[in-house]
């Protein structure tokens, strides 16, 4: 092989590899498009009626009581107020 073709031949191997690549990546999804998420027929009956997705309520935050012990290291809730 002429050394001068080294570099064509390089490449040609990379770009078939890269096509390789594309290829399997494109087959694999096409082959999976059609199925249904084994998820989504387990999770059917938790979604509420609402319609919006969430599983759950989120409870509201519980703010610290005043007479709470705080480490030494904690600061004040609003000490960025303080001048």
């Amino acid at each position: 092989m002429n050394p001068g073709d080294a570099m064509a031949t390089c490449m040609l191997v990379f770009f078939a590899f890269a096509f390789g690549v594309l290829l399997t990546i494109f087959v694999s999804l096409a082959r999976n498009a059609g199925k249904k998420d084994d998820l989504e027929e387990l999770t059917k009956d938790v979604r509420p009626s609402g319609g919006r997705g969430r599983t759950h309520r989120s409870s509201p935050r519980k703010k610290p009581r005043q007479d709470q012990q705080r480490e030494s290291w904690e600061r004040d809730a609003d000490w960025w107020r303080k001048n």
